[in-house]
């Protein structure tokens, strides 16, 4: 179902020309087009809209004589939610996410207007909107009705782009979390996919598209836990910025908020390479091995860690013992571990995590 939840203040409001695409209408109260515009594109689509109104709100003109009128001569399904005049404590804050919460549903597809909001609402409506968009996955538009006083028109601008941070922050927070840096790669392949679909630039990128995929292969390695795997991702991923140079300068132009996360996340899976994509057992990869190690529980992810670190023991041994062409022979791995203590607390933990406590 499409909700519109909108606002009304107590300004005074001037009848202009309201565009909206290829639609014109002549209204004083922005929502009331917005209503006009779906119920004339998308005429059997059902339609609610939601007015939140202090209590001064309701009492004026702007809803008793110019808004309240039409909506019951459209016959259009309409509710109003008392909101405070000032949103400045989490507690109001909280009142707003209940109120939001009562009229929306998992799955809607929400449009969030803030052309009329007054003081500080706008800025903690679209905020609020953000956490529900990821709480209850609904589809959330955030338009604004730009009033132009010489024209006496007003244009719809659309505000959404801003929910688009969210995503960038939740990609951040699990690279500088965990370490995997699949989402940021998507994020970055999207951006590539808008820029060739909507924008005419000259200079579109020409290597962005490049980087989803290394940055996939190398999380999905990561927490596979596959040292062939990690090794030549790792590999893959810092090729592309070795061989490209324009890469960077890309991301730079194109892709703003990734642009300085990329020092960071290329010093990290440095730490992880070995220099080639192939393995060979010698002491840059018992190095690496260490940092690897290092990586998993500087991430919290204790199993992971645990597991290789019996196997890097192993693969010490076989280095000393001059056998490192048999590090995937399991019959020799398995013989080289009787050298370690079959009683030491290590096998015990990984074993316990291997066989998830069976």
């Amino acid at each position: 179902m499409r909700k519109i939840l909108t606002f009304l203040g107590t300004s005074r409001y001037e009848e202009s020309t309201i565009h909206l695409d290829d639609l014109e209408f002549r209204e004083r109260v922005f929502p009331l087009a917005l209503i006009k515009y779906y119920k004339t594109k998308k005429p059997d689509e059902e339609l609610s809209v939601f007015f939140f109104l202090t209590p001064e709100a309701r009492e004026n003109r702007n809803w008793v004589e110019y808004t309240l009128p039409s909506l019951e001569a459209e016959h259009v399904k309409y509710e109003t939610l008392e909101i405070p005049k000032d949103i400045e404590t989490l507690e109001k804050t909280l009142g707003l996410i209940k109120e939001m919460m009562k009229v929306l549903s998992e799955g809607d597809e929400v449009v969030l207007d803030v052309t009329h909001c007054f003081r500080d609402i706008p800025l903690t409506a679209s905020v609020v909107a953000l956490y529900l968009k990821e709480a209850l996955d609904v589809k959330i538009t955030i338009l604004y009705g730009k009033f132009d006083s010489l024209k006496n028109e007003t244009r719809c601008t659309d505000l959404t782009f801003v929910t688009q941070l969210v995503e960038w922050i939740y990609a951040t927070r699990v690279f500088k979390e965990y370490g995997y840096s699949k989402e940021l790669g998507a994020l970055a392949d999207q951006r590539n996919r808008r820029i060739y679909k909507s924008e005419n630039l000259s200079n579109k990128p020409k290597s962005l598209s490049s980087m989803r995929l290394p940055m996939q292969y190398l999380t999905d390695a990561l927490r596979l836990g596959s040292i062939k795997s990690i090794r030549e991702s790792v590999r893959r991923f810092l090729v592309a910025f070795e061989k490209d140079s324009s890469l960077s300068q890309e991301i730079h132009e194109h892709v703003p908020e990734l642009d300085p996360l990329m020092p960071a996340i290329i010093q990290r899976y440095k730490m992880m390479d070995t220099g080639t994509s192939s393995f060979v057992l010698d002491e840059k990869e018992i190095e690496t091995e260490r940092e690897l190690m290092r990586f998993y529980l500087d991430t919290r992810d204790i199993g992971m860690a645990l597991r290789l670190a019996r196997e890097y023991m192993i693969n010490i041994l076989l280095y000393k013992e001059g056998l490192a062409d048999s590090v995937f022979d399991k019959e020799k791995r398995e013989e080289v571990s009787r050298f370690l203590d079959e009683t030491d607390s290590l096998r015990k933990a990984r074993n316990h995590i291997a066989h998830f406590g069976f």
